[in-house]
C-alpha cells in the first residue's frame, strides 16, 4: 500500500462541534493575569408545605447565588464578578399523602407559581406519595443566551431564573392539612473572576 495512503487512514476527523465565543468561554481570561474560579455551592434547603383548606404549595425557589449562606464574608471582599455556569434543584420526599406536584423552570416570569402556570408549562409531575427519602430528584438550569452568561459584580444581586414547586386541593388532589411533602435545596456551579482591591 501507498506511503500516502497509509497516512490518510490514520488521520482521525477534526471535532466539527461548533466552539463557544471567546468573551463567553469560562476558561478564558479577558486579559493577562486576570483569576478565573470555578466553585459548586449549596443554597439554603427549603421545606414545602401545604396550607391548610386548600392544600397548595407555591413556591418559587429563585436561582439567586446572594442568598448563599456566608456570600458576602466569603466572596465579597475576595472577587469582583461572578455568574451562574448551572444550577441543580434536588428534591426529595421528607412525608407522604395523596396527589401530585408539579415541578418546572420559569425563565420568563420571575413570581408565586399558580394553577395556570403549573398546567401549562413542561417539567415533573411528582406523585405526594413517594415516602422514600433517598429518591431524589433533580431538575437541571443550564443560561443560554448572552444576557444569561454576562458577569454581575458579587455585591449585586443576580436571579435570571427560579425553580416553580405547585400543588393544591382543587386540580391536583394535595391534602388540605398543613403537610410537609418536600424537601428542596439548589447546588449552583458559579464562576468568580478577578480579585477584590483592597
Amino acid at each position: 500500500m501507498p506511503r500516502n495512503t497509509r497516512k490518510q487512514m490514520k488521520r482521525k476527523p477534526r471535532n466539527s462541534a461548533p466552539r463557544m465565543p471567546k468573551e463567553l468561554n469560562p476558561s478564558t481570561p479577558q486579559f493577562p493575569g486576570e483569576v478565573h474560579t470555578t466553585m459548586k455551592l449549596r443554597g439554603a434547603p427549603v421545606l414545602h408545605t401545604t396550607t391548610v383548606t386548600s392544600g397548595v404549595i407555591a413556591d418559587g425557589i429563585d436561582i439567586q447565588p446572594v442568598a448563599i449562606a456566608g456570600w458576602t464574608t466569603r466572596f465579597q471582599d475576595t472577587y469582583q464578578e461572578y455568574r451562574v455556569i448551572k444550577a441543580v434543584l434536588r428534591i426529595r420526599p421528607v412525608g407522604s399523602s395523596t396527589g401530585v406536584t408539579r415541578i418546572w423552570q420559569e425563565s420568563s416570569v420571575l413570581s408565586t407559581p399558580t394553577a395556570n402556570q403549573a398546567s401549562e408549562r413542561g417539567g415533573l409531575t411528582l406523585p405526594n406519595t413517594m415516602t422514600n427519602p433517598k429518591s431524589v430528584i433533580a431538575a437541571v438550569y443550564k443560561p443560554y443566551g448572552v444576557n444569561m452568561l454576562t458577569w454581575t459584580p458579587v455585591n449585586a444581586s443576580l436571579a435570571p431564573s427560579q425553580f416553580s414547586v405547585y400543588t393544591d386541593l382543587a386540580n391536583y388532589n394535595a391534602p388540605a392539612t398543613a403537610t410537609v411533602l418536600w424537601l428542596s435545596e439548589v447546588e449552583y456551579t458559579l464562576e468568580f473572576r478577578g480579585l477584590a482591591s483592597t
